[in-house]
């Protein structure tokens, strides 16, 4: 609408001015459309490559929200499991202790009930 208005308005001056300018005026203006419309052609090419990066930008984004997500769940479970490891060690010491006494206690009672069997015997 705008264009056509323009144009007419174009002609009207050239017509005015004497036929001398009309061509100038004339190719002026076409090459001003001209320029115009591959302004726009690159404005909306331009506005398609940012929504491509803004999309690629939130696609990275959540991406790496993912990873950091996983990360920490890798973490904590790592860090359950050398508690469970941790636990499980010193549970195993204790009964090595415990095992190491009964052993000791053991042995002393046989020592005894063969120093009473037969005292000679050291």
């Amino acid at each position: 609408m705008e264009l056509a208005e323009a144009r007419a308005k174009a002609e009207a001056a050239a017509r005015e001015r004497g036929p001398s300018s009309e061509p100038t005026d004339l190719e002026r203006m076409r090459r001003l459309q001209r320029e115009n419309t591959e302004v726009k052609v690159r404005q909306e090419k331009l506005l398609e490559e940012i929504d491509d990066v803004r999309n690629e930008n939130e696609a990275l984004r959540q991406a790496r929200q993912q990873l950091l997500e996983l990360q920490a769940q890798a973490q904590a479970e790592s860090a359950a499991a050398a508690k469970l490891q941790a636990s499980e060690r010193d549970s195993l010491r204790r009964r090595a202790t415990h095992l190491q006494s009964e052993l000791e206690a053991a042995q002393a009672r046989v020592t005894g009930l063969r120093l009473r069997a037969n005292p000679s015997i050291p």
